[in-house]
């Protein structure tokens, strides 16, 4: 999967968590700045790694600290 894939699909999972239009996510902003939390983390976790068949370790999120940012970390996962 792509990087601009995986970006697609945290774009569609942060806007339905922060209750937004898919359109109105930006791939380069901060989660934290995005509306979401711990809790909201953990609920993405989980959806990645169902959508994606990978683990998706949660300290990721601050490690990568945005939708590009951990895409590209997904991304590279997912296609080795």
């Amino acid at each position: 999967m792509s990087k601009e894939n995986v970006e697609a699909l945290m774009r569609e999972l942060v806007a339905e968590l922060v209750s937004d239009r898919t359109e109105n996510i930006p791939v380069d902003v901060n989660f934290g700045h995005l509306g979401l939390d711990s809790m909201h983390a953990i609920h993405l976790v989980d959806e990645l790694e169902k959508r994606l068949k990978i683990e998706v370790n949660p300290l990721l999120f601050w490690e990568y600290p945005t939708i590009a940012q951990l895409a590209g970390r997904l991304a590279k996962e997912v296609g080795a």
